[in-house]
């Protein structure tokens, strides 16, 4: 939100695009924000580990409340920020942290997980992984980490503390700027108040459809357009759908691709399984590995060489980043990746690593920091 104009329109906001909900829970949450301002201490902590003041201030403000306030979910907005928060309670020392998002090894999460219940952690730094009921034990507190931009975000971030009949979620927005305290301000208010964003149901999603149509195809191997039409208007995406729309998506299926997924007659009106097997084996193949609506991405299974060990899954487009939970170990971690890529499927890659410690001043001259960036462009080349 960057000109006045902006901030007091969503200040002011529209009822008529929101979901009222009439709630005490939510009028009884305390949620609160707050915008550290660096005190001398933070300034010279900040040109020992060349941080800017602001942003010590904002860790010290963080540190503060998890020590105060019990167990403790620090949720931020994207994986990157995540690692890069990681990262800096490690520089700084402070210990009793961990890491939770989707694109670490599922070995890392569960331990991760388990530590936070059994109280080996204090806090754990999450994306929304966290934000539904995995089982990780009572969450006293709820720190959110710059403004969630989402009404209903918060609410369902907050709302995961104070389990218990004698509590009440707490939480606190630790914001950054001006514009970032004003949009945590506003989205906090609309919560009280219990205006939530509404809710937006994708009409007529067609590569939903095409998935659906090779299910119905798998059960049985003919039908009618009209029996199709039925079925799928059954639906409340596809209220709306007409006849030419759903004929449309067939005429893709049967002869836009290839492997076709579908054999339509259109002069017959019928629908058909197709009849060859490299046909029909890409039909299985498309069904189960276009499950999720979450676009694929080709992931680096990154494995210590030390103990065979998964560390994490790096996404194609993911960089090598100071955060890693790779390298929040020790201080400044660098790992250098110098073995064959091997191949294990189509869409997951094997990388083995070994992890080499500076000083977090000399990283950025370590030999294994251009091997690092000369395999990340073979990999996004591949």
């Amino acid at each position: 939100m960057g000109s006045p104009e902006e901030v007091a329109r969503f200040l002011v906001g529209n009822d008529e695009e929101c979901d009222i909900v009439q709630s005490s829970i939510i009028r009884e949450m305390r949620m609160d924000v707050l915008h550290p301002e660096p005190t001398k201490e933070d300034e010279d902590v900040a040109k020992s580990v060349y941080l800017y003041p602001d942003a010590v201030a904002r860790l010290r403000v963080i540190k503060d409340l998890v020590s105060g306030s019990g167990s403790t979910i620090v949720f931020v907005n994207t994986r990157s920020m995540a690692e890069l928060l990681m990262y800096r309670f490690t520089m700084l020392g402070y210990d009793s942290v961990g890491i939770h998002h989707s694109s670490l090894s599922k070995v890392s999460r569960i331990t991760t997980e388990r530590a936070f219940k059994d109280g080996k952690l204090k806090a754990v730094i999450a994306t929304s992984s966290l934000e539904l009921g995995i089982d990780i034990g009572h969450v006293d507190f709820v720190i959110q980490y710059l403004s969630p931009h989402q009404v209903i975000r918060l609410v369902q971030r907050i709302g995961r503390s104070g389990h218990r009949l004698d509590k009440i979620p707490r939480g606190v927005v630790i914001t950054e700027d001006l514009n970032d305290t004003l949009e945590a301000v506003a989205i906090i208010n609309r919560a009280k108040s219990g205006l939530l964003e509404a809710t937006q149901i994708p009409d007529k999603p067609y590569d939903v459809l095409v998935h659906q149509i090779v299910s119905l195809l798998m059960i049985k191997s003919r039908w009618t357009i009209d029996e199709l039409y039925d079925l799928i208007r059954r639906a409340y995406p596809y209220r709306k759908l007409s006849i030419e729309e759903l004929k449309g998506v067939l005429r893709f299926m049967s002869d836009v691709l290839n492997p076709r997924l579908a054999y339509f007659i259109e002069n017959e009106g019928v629908v058909l399984k197709p009849s060859g097997v490299r046909a029909r084996r890409e039909m299985y193949r498309y069904f189960f590995e276009q499950m999720s609506m979450i676009p694929d991405e080709k992931h680096y299974l990154v494995i210590n060489q030390a103990n065979e060990e998964p560390l994490e899954c790096l996404m194609r487009h993911s960089s090598l980043s100071m955060g890693s939970p790779v390298l929040s170990s020790c201080l400044g971690v660098v790992f250098g990746f110098y073995r064959r890529l091997s191949v294990i499927r189509s869409t997951w890659h094997r990388l083995r690593t070994r992890l080499v410690q500076y000083h977090h001043g000399l990283v950025r001259k370590s030999p294994y920091l251009s091997r690092s960036r000369r395999m990340l462009a073979i990999l996004r080349r591949k």
